[in-house]
């Protein structure tokens, strides 16, 4: 590794130890004491801070000049928080959709290109599904994507913030690519599917899970056509709803039923 590569990795490692020294601390701190902290020194401290602030994490009061962390901060700690709880809350349920459909389930989050594929519970069978997770499903053809375009848009009204806005713009330019009836009918029934749009063959059904700040994902299950048909049968409706509805109530949604 070269030296240049080294100072590289320290520099990291001295903003990450700067910004964890900040919010530790009670209150906006001094330059002179973020230094006695960390045993840096008050120029190289400097530089840190200087680089933070223009990154828009650190802020600095007017007239003290002290500085403290932005709640930019909080915003990629809340994304954070929400794709973990998500994950450890739908991989419980994974298991039930499987024994329940007897069909592989899957669980995806809303990107700003599409729906990624998070975790997936497979159902062996002789017919291989080929989708692994960190696959990344488009908006219009998938099952997955046309959940995410009902229900996000639905949003659009509403007062919402960073980080989801940039996801709103993306599902409100998405939403063309379906009709207004396509997109009402995804919404009253509350589910979707796309029959061969993703394998030949092979069918999804999913329906939109919600966290308290709105959408945040997907459930799902997959198979191949003679197992999940179009429509799929009343009881495989059934037992995604039920999955997606008890997803989003342990993320603390409880403010619309899924019809």
């Amino acid at each position: 590794m070269s030296a240049k590569n080294i100072t590289q990795i320290d520099s990291v490692v001295t903003s990450l130890l700067v910004i964890e020294v900040l919010a530790a601390a009670a209150g906006p701190m001094r330059l002179k004491d973020i230094s006695r902290e960390l045993c840096i020194t008050a120029p190289r401290v400097h530089r840190h801070l200087s680089t933070l602030k223009r990154q828009g994490y650190v802020e600095q009061e007017p007239d003290t000049e002290r500085y403290f962390l932005t709640a930019k901060l909080l915003h990629l700690g809340h994304s954070v928080a929400k794709q973990s709880d998500f994950l450890a809350v739908a991989r419980r349920m994974l298991v039930r959709l499987n024994q329940e459909s007897g069909l592989s389930a899957s669980v995806g989050m809303i990107e700003e290109q599409g729906v990624r594929i998070i975790d997936i519970y497979r159902q062996k069978s002789e017919v291989e599904i080929t989708t692994w997770p960190g696959t990344l499903f488009s908006f219009d053809c998938s099952a997955q994507g046309k959940v995410a375009i009902a229900f996000g848009t639905s949003l659009l009204g509403e007062e919402v913030g960073p980080p989801y806005d940039a996801k709103l713009a993306a599902l409100e330019a998405a939403s063309a690519l379906l009709s207004c009836d396509e997109l009402d009918t995804i919404r009253k029934q509350g589910w979707a599917d796309a029959p061969g749009r993703v394998l030949t063959g092979i069918n999804a059904v999913a329906a939109p899970v919600f966290d308290c700040t709105g959408l945040v994902g997907t459930v799902s299950i997959i198979g191949d056509l003679e197992q999940l048909p179009s429509p799929p049968t009343e009881r495989q409706i059934a037992v995604v709803k039920k999955s997606a509805s008890s997803i989003s109530w342990q993320l603390g949604y409880a403010a619309r039923q899924i019809a």
